[in-house]
């Protein structure tokens, strides 16, 4: 079981990271994203990776998905 702070931290960071791929600003995605790789153990973000894409109309999900590509090929 996670201390709740990292629990709070976790769940913090997913709401960011679903209000930011609403407003397609990849800036803030992707400082959300360096967030969760720093204070997120690896379920920790498996799960806000999951939650968000729940929250997320069809379009958003596929604007998620392609900025996640372009931060991971620093573009």
């Amino acid at each position: 079981m996670l201390p709740p702070a990292t629990s709070q931290t976790t769940g913090a960071l997913a709401l960011l990271l679903g209000n930011a791929s609403r407003q397609q600003d990849l800036e803030c995605s992707q400082q959300v994203l360096h967030g969760m790789a720093v204070t997120c153990p690896g379920l920790d973000a498996r799960w806000a990776f999951r939650t968000v894409q729940r929250h997320l109309t069809a379009d958003e999900v596929a604007w998620f998905e392609d900025a996640i590509a372009r931060i991971r090929h620093h573009q």
